[in-house]
């Protein structure tokens, strides 16, 4: 892999918006790069990121 990146959102605390965050951020990202395969891991039992998206 070249050119990688990483994004991580990370809080103690629930409901301060990581997966509203991460959601945008995927949006513009395929927005600008369609060809892009981002990849999201969500290690939160209660974890909502594929409803959002």
């Amino acid at each position: 892999m070249t050119n990688t990146n990483t994004i991580i959102a990370t809080s103690g605390k629930g409901g301060v918006g990581k997966t509203t965050i991460i959601a945008m951020l995927l949006k513009y990202i395929l927005e600008k790069n369609p060809r892009e395969m981002p990849l999201i891991i969500d290690a939160d039992p209660a974890s909502n990121i594929p409803d959002v998206v």
